[in-house]
Protein backbone atom coordinates (compact mmCIF):
# COMPACT_ATOMS: atom_id res chain seq x y z
CA UNK A 1 0.00 0.00 0.00
CA UNK A 2 1.35 3.36 -1.05
CA UNK A 3 1.50 5.98 1.73
CA UNK A 4 0.84 9.71 1.09
CA UNK A 5 3.35 12.12 2.73
CA UNK A 6 2.00 14.00 5.71
CA UNK A 7 1.56 17.80 5.76
CA UNK A 8 4.46 18.24 8.22
CA UNK A 9 6.80 16.30 5.95
CA UNK A 10 5.91 18.57 3.03
CA UNK A 11 6.70 21.67 5.09
CA UNK A 12 10.08 20.19 6.07
CA UNK A 13 10.86 19.63 2.38
CA UNK A 14 10.01 23.27 1.49
CA UNK A 15 12.18 24.56 4.34
CA UNK A 16 15.13 22.56 3.07
CA UNK A 17 14.66 23.97 -0.42
CA UNK A 18 14.52 27.51 1.01
CA UNK A 19 17.71 27.02 3.04
CA UNK A 20 19.48 25.80 -0.06
CA UNK A 21 18.41 28.97 -1.94
CA UNK A 22 19.79 31.35 0.81
CA UNK A 23 23.09 29.59 0.84
CA UNK A 24 23.28 29.89 -2.92
CA UNK A 25 22.58 33.64 -2.73
CA UNK A 26 25.39 34.06 -0.23
CA UNK A 27 27.81 32.22 -2.45
CA UNK A 28 26.84 34.58 -5.36
CA UNK A 29 27.73 37.87 -3.58
CA UNK A 30 28.55 40.73 -5.96
CA UNK A 31 31.71 42.69 -5.20
CA UNK A 32 31.39 46.42 -4.43
CA UNK A 33 31.96 49.07 -7.10
CA UNK A 34 34.94 51.26 -6.22
CA UNK A 35 35.08 54.98 -7.12
CA UNK A 36 38.01 57.00 -5.73
CA UNK A 37 36.79 60.28 -7.21
CA UNK A 38 38.31 62.49 -9.92
CA UNK A 39 41.84 63.86 -9.92
CA UNK A 40 42.14 66.68 -7.37
CA UNK A 41 43.73 69.90 -8.60
CA UNK A 42 45.07 71.82 -5.60
CA UNK A 43 47.05 75.03 -5.12
CA UNK A 44 50.22 74.58 -3.09
CA UNK A 45 49.56 75.55 0.51
CA UNK A 46 53.12 75.57 1.83
CA UNK A 47 55.46 72.85 2.97
CA UNK A 48 52.44 70.59 3.47
CA UNK A 49 49.41 70.67 1.17
CA UNK A 50 46.15 69.10 2.33
CA UNK A 51 43.87 67.40 -0.22
CA UNK A 52 40.29 66.31 0.38
CA UNK A 53 39.65 62.81 -0.99
CA UNK A 54 36.18 61.40 -1.64
CA UNK A 55 35.19 57.79 -2.34
CA UNK A 56 31.52 58.22 -1.38
CA UNK A 57 30.46 57.44 -4.96
CA UNK A 58 31.46 53.81 -4.30
CA UNK A 59 28.52 51.44 -3.78
CA UNK A 60 27.59 47.81 -3.25
CA UNK A 61 25.14 46.17 -5.70
CA UNK A 62 23.81 44.05 -2.82
CA UNK A 63 23.42 47.16 -0.65
CA UNK A 64 25.85 45.81 1.94
CA UNK A 65 27.66 48.24 4.24
CA UNK A 66 31.11 49.20 3.00
CA UNK A 67 34.45 49.74 4.65
CA UNK A 68 37.31 51.77 3.18
CA UNK A 69 41.07 51.72 3.37
CA UNK A 70 43.34 54.26 1.65
CA UNK A 71 47.01 53.68 0.79
CA UNK A 72 49.80 55.40 -1.09
CA UNK A 73 53.26 54.26 -2.15
CA UNK A 74 54.99 57.55 -1.28
CA UNK A 75 56.21 57.88 2.29
CA UNK A 76 55.72 61.67 2.18
CA UNK A 77 51.94 61.17 1.95
CA UNK A 78 49.80 60.61 5.05
CA UNK A 79 46.06 60.32 5.75
CA UNK A 80 44.28 61.72 8.78
CA UNK A 81 42.01 58.64 8.79
CA UNK A 82 42.74 55.98 6.13
CA UNK A 83 39.48 54.16 7.00
CA UNK A 84 37.25 57.14 6.19
CA UNK A 85 35.49 57.45 2.82
CA UNK A 86 36.53 61.13 2.83
CA UNK A 87 39.96 61.44 4.45
CA UNK A 88 42.30 64.41 4.34
CA UNK A 89 45.57 63.55 2.65
CA UNK A 90 48.71 65.56 3.48
CA UNK A 91 51.39 65.89 0.80
CA UNK A 92 54.89 67.27 1.39
CA UNK A 93 55.76 69.30 -1.72
CA UNK A 94 59.18 68.25 -3.05
CA UNK A 95 61.73 71.06 -2.96
CA UNK A 96 62.16 72.77 -6.30
CA UNK A 97 58.96 71.42 -7.86
CA UNK A 98 56.38 73.90 -9.13
CA UNK A 99 54.01 71.07 -10.12
CA UNK A 100 53.85 67.75 -8.29
CA UNK A 101 51.63 64.86 -9.35
CA UNK A 102 50.68 62.38 -6.68
CA UNK A 103 49.30 59.64 -8.94
CA UNK A 104 49.21 56.41 -6.94
CA UNK A 105 46.43 57.04 -4.42
CA UNK A 106 44.54 53.78 -3.82
CA UNK A 107 41.36 52.99 -1.93
CA UNK A 108 40.10 49.47 -1.22
CA UNK A 109 36.35 49.09 -0.71
CA UNK A 110 35.02 45.95 1.00
CA UNK A 111 31.52 44.65 1.75
CA UNK A 112 32.89 42.04 4.19
CA UNK A 113 33.03 39.27 1.62
CA UNK A 114 34.55 40.75 -1.51
CA UNK A 115 36.55 43.90 -2.20
CA UNK A 116 37.47 46.23 -5.04
CA UNK A 117 40.45 48.56 -5.39
CA UNK A 118 40.66 51.71 -7.47
CA UNK A 119 42.87 54.77 -7.60
CA UNK A 120 42.85 58.53 -8.08
CA UNK A 121 45.47 61.28 -8.25
CA UNK A 122 46.22 64.76 -6.95
CA UNK A 123 48.02 67.50 -8.84
CA UNK A 124 49.59 70.14 -6.58
CA UNK A 125 50.71 73.34 -8.34
CA UNK A 126 52.22 76.66 -7.32
CA UNK A 127 50.47 79.11 -9.64
CA UNK A 128 50.00 82.16 -7.43
CA UNK A 129 52.37 85.14 -7.21
CA UNK A 130 53.88 86.21 -3.90
CA UNK A 131 51.97 88.42 -1.50
CA UNK A 132 53.59 91.87 -1.40
CA UNK A 133 53.77 94.29 1.51
CA UNK A 134 54.41 97.66 -0.12
CA UNK A 135 56.05 100.54 1.80
CA UNK A 136 53.81 103.56 2.27
CA UNK A 137 54.01 106.50 -0.12
CA UNK A 138 56.18 109.40 1.03
CA UNK A 139 55.32 113.09 0.90
CA UNK A 140 57.85 115.15 2.81
CA UNK A 141 59.96 118.30 2.74
CA UNK A 142 62.89 118.41 0.35
CA UNK A 143 66.26 117.91 2.01
CA UNK A 144 68.57 117.48 -0.95
CA UNK A 145 66.18 115.09 -2.69
CA UNK A 146 67.49 112.49 -5.09
CA UNK A 147 70.91 114.14 -5.33
CA UNK A 148 71.31 113.62 -1.58
CA UNK A 149 69.95 110.04 -1.82
CA UNK A 150 66.86 111.08 0.11
CA UNK A 151 64.95 108.33 -1.70
CA UNK A 152 67.23 105.51 -0.42
CA UNK A 153 65.04 102.47 0.41
CA UNK A 154 67.30 101.75 3.37
CA UNK A 155 66.04 104.97 4.92
CA UNK A 156 63.19 103.95 7.28
CA UNK A 157 61.15 106.91 5.99
CA UNK A 158 61.01 105.25 2.55
CA UNK A 159 61.17 101.59 3.53
CA UNK A 160 61.75 98.28 1.77
CA UNK A 161 59.11 96.16 0.14
CA UNK A 162 58.68 92.65 1.54
CA UNK A 163 57.05 89.67 -0.16
CA UNK A 164 56.07 86.19 0.97
CA UNK A 165 55.24 83.10 -1.07
CA UNK A 166 53.78 80.06 0.66
CA UNK A 167 55.74 77.55 -1.37
CA UNK A 168 58.84 79.10 -2.91
CA UNK A 169 61.61 81.59 -2.25
CA UNK A 170 60.90 85.14 -3.44
CA UNK A 171 63.21 87.81 -4.86
CA UNK A 172 62.32 91.51 -4.53
CA UNK A 173 63.69 94.23 -6.84
CA UNK A 174 62.78 97.79 -7.74
CA UNK A 175 63.16 100.27 -10.60
CA UNK A 176 62.97 104.06 -10.13
CA UNK A 177 61.46 106.62 -12.47
CA UNK A 178 62.91 109.90 -11.18
CA UNK A 179 61.40 113.24 -12.17
CA UNK A 180 63.12 116.51 -11.22
CA UNK A 181 61.65 119.95 -10.71
CA UNK A 182 58.15 121.18 -11.44
CA UNK A 183 58.57 124.98 -11.50
CA UNK A 184 56.92 127.04 -10.22
CA UNK A 185 55.10 124.46 -8.08
CA UNK A 186 57.75 123.98 -5.39
CA UNK A 187 57.81 120.22 -6.02
CA UNK A 188 61.52 119.42 -6.24
CA UNK A 189 61.73 115.67 -6.90
CA UNK A 190 59.29 112.84 -7.51
CA UNK A 191 60.30 109.18 -7.53
CA UNK A 192 57.95 106.53 -8.90
CA UNK A 193 59.39 103.29 -7.55
CA UNK A 194 58.06 100.07 -9.10
CA UNK A 195 58.59 97.12 -6.78
CA UNK A 196 58.58 93.60 -8.25
CA UNK A 197 58.44 90.31 -6.35
CA UNK A 198 58.96 87.05 -8.26
CA UNK A 199 58.98 83.50 -6.91
CA UNK A 200 61.05 80.52 -8.08
CA UNK A 201 58.23 79.37 -10.37
CA UNK A 202 58.34 82.66 -12.27
CA UNK A 203 55.09 84.14 -10.94
CA UNK A 204 55.43 87.81 -10.12
CA UNK A 205 53.57 90.79 -8.76
CA UNK A 206 54.43 94.46 -8.91
CA UNK A 207 53.15 97.66 -7.34
CA UNK A 208 53.99 101.32 -7.18
CA UNK A 209 55.42 103.43 -4.37
CA UNK A 210 55.59 107.20 -4.83
CA UNK A 211 58.00 109.53 -3.03
CA UNK A 212 57.61 113.28 -3.38
CA UNK A 213 59.87 115.99 -1.95
CA UNK A 214 58.60 119.58 -1.80
CA UNK A 215 60.26 122.88 -0.95
CA UNK A 216 58.88 125.89 0.95
CA UNK A 217 57.56 127.49 -2.25
CA UNK A 218 55.08 124.62 -2.56
CA UNK A 219 52.81 126.36 -0.09
CA UNK A 220 50.71 129.34 -1.13
CA UNK A 221 49.07 131.94 1.11
CA UNK A 222 46.51 129.30 2.10
CA UNK A 223 46.46 125.53 2.50
CA UNK A 224 44.29 123.10 0.59
CA UNK A 225 43.86 119.34 0.43
CA UNK A 226 42.83 117.87 -2.92
CA UNK A 227 41.08 114.51 -2.65
CA UNK A 228 40.84 114.35 1.16
CA UNK A 229 41.85 110.98 2.55
CA UNK A 230 44.40 110.28 -0.21
CA UNK A 231 47.75 111.82 0.64
CA UNK A 232 49.22 111.19 -2.82
CA UNK A 233 46.07 112.26 -4.70
CA UNK A 234 46.01 109.49 -7.31
CA UNK A 235 43.37 110.58 -9.79
CA UNK A 236 41.81 108.63 -12.64
CA UNK A 237 40.05 111.11 -14.97
CA UNK A 238 38.17 108.27 -16.64
CA UNK A 239 36.33 107.45 -13.41
CA UNK A 240 33.87 110.29 -13.00
CA UNK A 241 33.29 110.21 -9.28
CA UNK A 242 32.80 113.38 -7.19
CA UNK A 243 35.98 115.41 -6.76
CA UNK A 244 36.56 117.30 -3.52
CA UNK A 245 38.98 119.95 -2.28
CA UNK A 246 39.19 121.19 1.28
CA UNK A 247 40.38 124.76 1.79
CA UNK A 248 41.84 124.39 5.24
CA UNK A 249 41.17 126.74 8.10
CA UNK A 250 44.18 127.55 10.29
CA UNK A 251 45.01 130.13 12.94
CA UNK A 252 45.72 132.92 10.45
CA UNK A 253 43.25 131.87 7.75
CA UNK A 254 39.53 131.89 8.55
CA UNK A 255 37.81 129.83 5.86
CA UNK A 256 34.50 131.42 6.85
CA UNK A 257 35.73 134.68 5.30
CA UNK A 258 36.16 133.14 1.84
CA UNK A 259 33.92 134.56 -0.90
CA UNK A 260 32.53 131.29 -2.26
CA UNK A 261 31.71 132.68 -5.73
CA UNK A 262 35.31 133.81 -6.21
CA UNK A 263 36.89 130.36 -5.99
CA UNK A 264 38.52 128.95 -9.13
CA UNK A 265 40.81 125.95 -9.70
CA UNK A 266 43.52 125.90 -12.37
CA UNK A 267 46.60 123.95 -13.36
CA UNK A 268 49.80 125.56 -12.08
CA UNK A 269 51.35 125.29 -15.55
CA UNK A 270 48.54 127.46 -16.96
CA UNK A 271 47.31 124.83 -19.45
CA UNK A 272 43.55 124.62 -19.80
CA UNK A 273 40.91 126.78 -18.20
CA UNK A 274 39.65 127.71 -14.75
CA UNK A 275 37.11 125.43 -13.06
CA UNK A 276 34.63 126.67 -10.47
CA UNK A 277 33.20 124.41 -7.75
CA UNK A 278 29.57 123.37 -8.12
CA UNK A 279 28.93 123.79 -4.40
CA UNK A 280 30.66 124.45 -1.11
CA UNK A 281 30.03 124.20 2.61
CA UNK A 282 31.76 124.99 5.88
CA UNK A 283 32.70 122.46 8.54
CA UNK A 284 35.64 121.41 10.65
CA UNK A 285 36.70 118.42 8.55
CA UNK A 286 40.47 117.93 8.77
CA UNK A 287 43.46 118.53 11.02
CA UNK A 288 46.48 120.28 9.50
CA UNK A 289 49.81 118.59 10.22
CA UNK A 290 52.75 120.69 11.48
CA UNK A 291 54.49 120.61 8.07
CA UNK A 292 51.26 121.40 6.22
CA UNK A 293 51.34 118.10 4.30
CA UNK A 294 48.81 115.26 4.32
CA UNK A 295 46.06 116.59 6.62
CA UNK A 296 44.31 113.92 8.63
CA UNK A 297 40.58 113.46 9.02
CA UNK A 298 39.15 114.93 12.19
CA UNK A 299 38.39 118.29 13.75
CA UNK A 300 41.19 120.65 14.78
CA UNK A 301 39.07 123.58 15.95
CA UNK A 302 39.25 125.50 12.65
CA UNK A 303 36.43 125.46 10.12
CA UNK A 304 37.33 124.30 6.59
CA UNK A 305 35.73 125.22 3.28
CA UNK A 306 34.63 121.96 1.64
CA UNK A 307 34.37 122.27 -2.16
CA UNK A 308 32.84 119.89 -4.72
CA UNK A 309 33.73 119.90 -8.43
CA UNK A 310 32.07 118.38 -11.46
CA UNK A 311 34.45 115.60 -12.66
CA UNK A 312 33.44 116.04 -16.32
CA UNK A 313 34.26 119.75 -16.27
CA UNK A 314 37.48 118.96 -14.41
CA UNK A 315 38.60 116.53 -17.12
CA UNK A 316 37.62 118.87 -19.95
CA UNK A 317 38.73 122.27 -18.64
CA UNK A 318 41.99 121.07 -17.07
CA UNK A 319 42.60 118.93 -20.17
CA UNK A 320 43.24 115.87 -18.03
CA UNK A 321 42.41 113.61 -20.96
CA UNK A 322 45.74 114.66 -22.54
CA UNK A 323 47.86 114.07 -19.44
CA UNK A 324 49.91 110.82 -19.52
CA UNK A 325 49.81 108.33 -16.67
CA UNK A 326 52.13 108.89 -13.72
CA UNK A 327 52.28 112.62 -14.37
CA UNK A 328 52.46 114.93 -11.38
CA UNK A 329 50.07 117.79 -12.02
CA UNK A 330 50.29 120.75 -9.59
CA UNK A 331 47.01 122.68 -9.25
CA UNK A 332 46.22 126.06 -7.67
CA UNK A 333 43.05 127.29 -5.99
CA UNK A 334 42.42 131.03 -6.30
CA UNK A 335 39.94 133.23 -4.47
CA UNK A 336 39.38 136.36 -2.41
CA UNK A 337 38.41 137.00 1.19
CA UNK A 338 35.57 139.18 2.46
CA UNK A 339 38.01 142.09 2.83
CA UNK A 340 39.10 141.77 -0.82
CA UNK A 341 42.47 140.16 -0.05
CA UNK A 342 43.41 137.46 -2.61
CA UNK A 343 44.65 134.03 -1.66
CA UNK A 344 46.12 131.06 -3.49
CA UNK A 345 46.49 127.49 -2.24
CA UNK A 346 48.40 124.69 -3.95
CA UNK A 347 48.27 120.93 -4.11
CA UNK A 348 48.81 118.30 -6.83
CA UNK A 349 47.22 115.37 -8.60
CA UNK A 350 49.00 112.24 -9.79
CA UNK A 351 47.27 110.98 -12.92
CA UNK A 352 46.95 107.23 -12.68
CA UNK A 353 44.40 105.47 -14.81
CA UNK A 354 43.13 102.03 -13.92
CA UNK A 355 43.74 99.36 -16.56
Amino acid sequence: MKRTPSKSAALRTLAAISMSSICFAGEGNQPPVCDAGPTAFVECQGLVTVVQLDATASYDPDQDDLTFFWTHEDATVTFDDPTSPTPLMSIIMPEGDCVFECSQIFVTVSDGQDFSTCKTAALVSDTLPPVMQLPTDVLTMWNGGVAANQHDPNDPVNGWCTAVDLCKETAVTYVDDVQHGFPPSGIEDVVFRTWTAVDECGFEIEDLQTMMYVGPSFFGTALMDAMPGDCMNYYDPTVRKPFSINLLGIADFDAHDVVMDSILLRRTDGIGDFVAPVRGSFRDFETVMPNGLCPTEGADGYVDCVLKFNPRKLERDLMLWAVPDLTVLPVDLYGIMDDGAPFVARDFLIIRRAF
